[in-house]
């Protein structure tokens, strides 16, 4: 069925940054249920859950503390981050990884801009 708007063409071909239709919904209801199911568990679980983490499977990340990367390499790092942010631990995000400074609003502005594309793909 075609859209209304003229320039949007058929809502098959809707891109949801880089996803179409259903399927960037989906997505959207899943980080939305990440986001929310986050705090209610516990801020300490990323420090003693398994790593899935192939440089610490290597053994060779403890390199990445020359920079400035506390708990592993810059993706477990930054991940550690996010996890403490959504906890609210800002402290702890930056110990973790100072680039959680730049990674965090930028997360947040790719999801808002996933949020507001899904509102639109069904107005």
């Amino acid at each position: 069925m075609p859209s209304a708007d003229p320039y949007r063409g058929p809502r098959s071909e809707i891109s949801v940054t880089g996803v179409t239709g259903v399927t960037g919904l989906i997505l959207l209801a899943v980080i939305t249920l990440a986001i929310l199911a986050a705090p209610l568990l516990p801020l300490d679980l990323m420090d003693r859950g398994p790593s899935l983490c192939v440089f610490s499977a290597l053994g060779i990340e403890g390199v990445f503390k020359v920079f400035g990367v506390h708990g592993g390499c810059p993706g477990c790092g930054i991940s550690r981050a996010v996890w403490a942010i959504l906890h609210g631990d800002v402290n702890r995000a930056i110990f973790y990884s100072r680039r959680v400074i730049l990674a965090a609003p930028i997360l947040a502005v790719l999801y808002l801009r996933l949020l507001f594309k899904c509102r639109n793909y069904w107005t």
